[in-house]
């Protein structure tokens, strides 16, 4: 299987026809052996509703999976709960006995819990291995009717916007594309545009949410040592500043288009002008699914790649150097083809008061 991925299955275009084998078969052996290593352990949980009063109980119900396979995994015993304020610091905290993978249990919102947006999180021992983002959150609303949450909803502070650089990195003198998303203090998109501005206040590019609050815009960070500042405007001519990623001076730049209906393109582009070879993996659930070499000349070269060859749901593009060292990604989402057929049926044609 390795062997196979590891020539290259699934891409087409200037990538090379023959990629080598030690290189390409080193990194997907590693991750390989990663997956038999490490499961991926993911814990969902499923709240009993989105907005609590204060003195109420909120009930959930723990599910761990394996995130590669999609099936329960029974990998740990005990699951760690938590509420967090708007400063992620845990308010509540509890722990849930997993049995063949499940659980469930409740926290009481203390009466003097203030009113505002909180954060429920889950995690295992296992999952502390690794990077917090791959925890379990969710956001609740909590109402109280006696305290404020001290934030006005005409307040910029009510507000946050953030920015990524496509493939992970800004670099000096090579185009990027930058995503944002613009969300009010629950979480929720906002309408917005804005403008990015260099030390001078000159304006070098301009965006404008397009929906649920998020868009793209590009531009080139100019050599030197300017750092780029993006201000927003929000509802009632309210206004947001943010300072955008640094921009470094040299690195790579991975791009990602739809080029067809059945295919992607990728781009990759260097400060470096010199020939250099280059290795990309697609890969998503620990397994590889693109795995080829890409030559660049002039600091370029693109692939295509077929989307047959990706699997439902987020697939990673991962960018290596000759040495084997990761310097860019791209997240891409696969919709599904195959749509589930749920039905619903009442276990009793009669219900009374107080029962489920």
């Amino acid at each position: 299987m390795w062997l196979l991925l590891g020539l290259g299955l699934g891409a087409t275009g200037t990538a090379a026809a023959q990629a080598p084998l030690d290189s390409l078969g080193g990194i997907t052996g590693r991750l390989g052996r990663y997956e038999q290593r490490s499961p991926h352990e993911k814990l969902f949980l499923h709240l009993d509703r989105p907005v609590y009063l204060s003195g109420e109980t909120m009930w959930f119900k723990v599910y761990a999976a394996d995130g590669t396979y999609a099936r329960p995994l029974t990998l740990s015993s005990v699951a760690y709960v938590e509420v967090l304020n708007a400063e992620q610091r845990p308010v509540l905290q509890g722990k849930v006995s997993l049995r063949q993978a499940t659980g469930q249990g409740s926290f009481v919102l203390p009466a003097s819990l203030p009113a505002g947006t909180y954060t429920v999180r889950a995690y295992t021992s296992w999952m502390k291995n690794f990077s917090p983002d791959a925890y379990f959150h969710s956001s609740v609303t909590v109402i109280n009717t006696s305290t404020a949450s001290g934030v006005s909803s005409h307040d910029s502070a009510a507000y946050e916007a953030r920015f990524f650089p496509e493939g992970g990195n800004l670099v000096r003198g090579l185009r990027s594309r930058v995503g944002f998303k613009v969300t009010d203090k629950a979480g929720r998109g906002v309408a917005a545009q804005g403008q990015v501005l260099n030390q001078s206040g000159t304006v070098v590019a301009t965006f404008s949410t397009l929906r649920l609050g998020m868009g793209s815009f590009a531009f080139t960070p100019a050599a030197g040592a300017d750092t780029y500042t993006a201000v927003v405007t929000l509802a009632k001519n309210q206004t947001l500043t943010r300072p955008l990623p640094r921009a470094f001076e040299q690195g790579y730049v991975l791009r990602l288009d739809h080029t067809g209906p059945d295919q992607l393109t990728v781009t990759v582009n260097t400060a470096a002008t010199g020939p250099e070879t280059v290795y990309l993996l697609g890969h998503s659930r620990q397994k590889v699914a693109v795995a080829t070499s890409l030559q660049l000349l002039n600091g370029q070269g693109s692939v295509v790649v077929s989307k047959a060859r990706l699997l439902p749901g987020v697939s990673h593009f991962t960018l290596f150097t000759a040495n084997q060292q990761p310097v860019c990604e791209r997240l891409y989402f696969q919709p599904p083809t195959q749509q589930l057929a749920i039905t619903a049926r009442a276990t009793s044609p009669s219900t009374a008061p107080a029962t489920r």
